[in-house]
């Protein structure tokens, strides 16, 4: 029997605004995987002993995801896009449209069309966390949950909207001074050394470059940072 290999090296991760189908391509993905549980109530009957009907409930799709802290916007920001405030509060009740694609075995790159996409609707995050290793990456960990998930294979509107050319680098690394995927030496607390103000642009780039904390940990000052 021939041993057909599965090796989908080329995938896409995107997220939208629900009511919209326009996505935002996330980057620096490590990861991606989903899981579908559908909860079954088994009715039996008097007569025999086998299942008289299995009724299908609301099922659960859950999702999670890692990427590298590269200077791209992370994935709790693009799967809360629009919220009314930027406060934890703010985000926890936005849902979106959360679409992962699959090209073809052959391709080097996520560009041009699928040949299947997943779309999960309605997911609202469930779990978030970063590490902050001292000897690997930093990373941002995400999950979310919905009710709702379809497969195809004719439609191309997550694909449309992700275009990897084996170009793509971390967006840290157009910001001067500031790394590319963040490591140990990239936590900084300060301006670093060698920017100038000609570096500030109408975002404040020096700014936020600088890392701060919540002033509620130890040694942490008002300002937030670590005197």
């Amino acid at each position: 029997m021939a041993n057909n290999r599965i090796f989908y090296s080329a995938l896409g991760l995107a997220f939208s605004k629900i009511g919209e189908q326009s996505f935002i391509a996330a980057h620096g993905v490590q990861s991606a995987s989903i899981q579908t549980t559908i909860p079954l109530q088994k009715i039996f009957e008097l007569g025999q002993i086998s299942v008289y009907e299995n009724i299908e409930q609301v099922p659960d799709v859950e999702m999670t995801c890692e990427k590298v802290l590269d200077g791209y916007p992370l994935l709790y920001h693009l799967a809360t896009n629009g919220a009314a405030s930027p406060t934890l509060t703010g985000r926890s009740n936005v849902r979106s449209i959360v679409g992962l694609a699959v090209f073809s075995d052959l391709q080097d790159s996520a560009s041009g069309d699928s040949i299947a996409e997943v779309q999960m609707s309605g997911m609202y995050p469930s779990s978030i966390s970063y590490t902050f290793s001292v000897g690997d990456s930093a990373r941002e960990s995400l999950g979310l949950v919905g009710n709702h998930k379809v497969w195809s294979t004719t439609s191309n509107a997550i694909s449309s909207d992700i275009e990897f050319d084996n170009t793509d680098e971390p967006l840290a690394l157009t910001i001067p001074n500031s790394g590319g995927v963040q490591q140990q030496e990239d936590v900084i607390f300060d301006i670093p050394a060698g920017a100038t103000t000609s570096e500030v642009d109408s975002v404040q780039i020096i700014d936020a470059m600088t890392t701060v904390l919540p002033p509620d940990i130890d040694g942490i000052s008002s300002s937030c940072s670590n005197d």
